[in-house]
């Protein structure tokens, strides 16, 4: 009997689904995601319209640092005196605005950076489904995930999150990918892209030093083997060799670079129950927009629990998510980020979990679907910051989507009327802070162009 248009279509893409992904550039995945980025990256370089401080209109007080620090790096480079930094900030985010700066068009390479991170952070599914011949249903299931976040509105504000979250993610990836080939050179480079994201945000470097830590105890703890071969000498490699490297490399950036003071992380981190009302609100915002999964995981509880006490690269992967939730929870900052910055291993572990032939992986995939689309481009939850339960409205008008479209450049401290150039912020230049921090970056960066107009792009 022959099939109809409708069911030939079907059977197609059905079968399209139950096949495991094929090549890096033929794959619809790879090039939803370039797309994605691309359009991503002329959308935001048009919301530039001369000095990225005093035009882009996604930025938070964090921001204003990264560009003040990026401009007076690069002007450092080029031998031109300049004012202490007022926080210094971890290099890998600062180098990459100095070297930005250092072109005419600064906005165009630092989005082009930016959105080269981010792409490589939404492929992430991509590379580990296809090295575990893992379906495409459960790439999908998981790569929709990670591009249908609301909570990536992160992305586009001028902030180090979207480097250091993708070189975290990539640096899991690889270490995945080791222990599936056993080839040292994928722990290596596990173990760079850590060392990289550690120098852009601490947490990176997280995962890789947990997994080290894992197989040192399964290592100790095997019987089957004489002492000295118990030694787990590779964790002891990769963990010293990345703890030198970045003692060395921050030791360096902190002594060279003339600064008031330094970011204050750890010390926020205390023993107290107060954030229990803020995070109940943010993970219960998270039990709704990833409702399917959860219903899926609840139903079907002894096939999941099978998965995952099955395979070491899950269990160890959600302990360190759970890892990451107290850290996050204890740390006394109330910040939707630091929950965000665990989800992708979440992802990553249910990419295992979907894998498994005896879950219904079409309705799940559907399911997953609506809901995604959903939550980004009809129901708003919050800013990037706040994502919770007490935001959650029909609000298509609110939505990532809608603000990235309806956003324009800004003029801050009113350039166009009061300096001579737009790119340059001139000793009138009055700018309205939203904080006081702002107007202390502000004034440096002031200081910074003062009498700089023919040196600085």
């Amino acid at each position: 009997m022959k099939l109809g248009p409708a069911n030939r279509s079907r059977s197609i893409l059905e079968q399209h689904l139950a096949d495991l992904p094929g090549s890096v550039y033929r794959h619809p995945w790879v090039w939803v995601c370039l797309g994605y980025c691309l359009l991503l990256l002329v959308r935001e370089v048009t919301l530039v319209d001369g000095s990225l401080l005093n035009s882009y209109p996604f930025m938070f007080s964090d921001s204003f640092d990264y560009v003040f620090e990026g401009q007076a790096l690069a002007a450092q480079f080029r031998g031109i005196s300049t004012p202490d930094f007022p926080e210094l900030r971890n290099p890998g985010y600062v180098l990459v605005q100095s070297l930005s700066h250092l072109s005419s068009r600064p906005e165009l390479i630092l989005f082009f950076i930016t959105n080269t991170f981010v792409c490589l952070y939404l492929m992430t599914p991509f590379f580990l489904a296809k090295a575990f011949n893992v379906s495409n249903y459960a790439l999908y299931t998981v790569g929709l995930m990670f591009l249908l976040n609301p909570s990536n509105d992160l992305f586009i504000y001028i902030l180090s999150d979207a480097q250091a979250m993708s070189l975290m993610t990539l640096s899991v990836v690889c270490y995945m990918i080791h222990k599936k080939k056993g080839q040292t050179k994928y722990l290596a480079l596990a173990a760079v892209l850590a060392l990289l994201g550690a120098l852009t945000q601490t947490y990176a470097a997280i995962p890789l030093l947990m997994y080290m830590g894992f197989e040192s105890l399964i290592r100790l703890f095997d019987n089957t083997n004489s002492f000295r071969r118990r030694i787990p000498w590779k964790p002891i490699a990769v963990i010293g060799s990345l703890g030198l490297s970045y003692g060395t490399i921050k030791y360096l950036w902190m002594t060279g670079i003339p600064h008031d003071s330094t970011p204050a992380n750890f010390s926020l981190l205390k023993l107290s129950i107060s954030n229990l009302g803020f995070y109940l609100d943010t993970w219960g915002y998270l039990l709704i927009l990833y409702g399917p999964v959860v219903v899926l995981v609840l139903r079907n509880f002894r096939t999941v629990k099978q998965v995952v006490l099955s395979n070491a690269l899950v269990w160890m992967t959600l302990s360190i998510v759970l890892v990451f939730a107290l850290l996050a929870f204890f740390y006394q900052w109330r910040d939707f980020r630091f929950t965000f910055s665990y989800l992708p291993l979440v992802f990553l572990s249910g990419l295992f979990v979907l894998s498994s032939k005896r879950l219904p992986r079409t309705r799940i995939l559907l399911q997953v679907a609506i809901v995604q689309i959903l939550f980004f481009g009809i129901l708003a939850g919050g800013g990037p910051l706040d994502k919770s339960l007490q935001w959650i409205r029909i609000s298509p008008q609110s939505t990532y989507v809608s603000l990235l479209i309806k956003a324009g450049p800004m003029d801050r401290g009113n350039l166009k009327t009061l300096c001579a150039s737009p790119r340059l912020i001139c000793e009138e230049a009055t700018l309205q802070p939203e904080t006081t921090y702002q107007e202390r970056i502000f004034k440096a960066t002031k200081q910074l162009h003062s009498g700089l107009e023919s040196e600085l792009p």
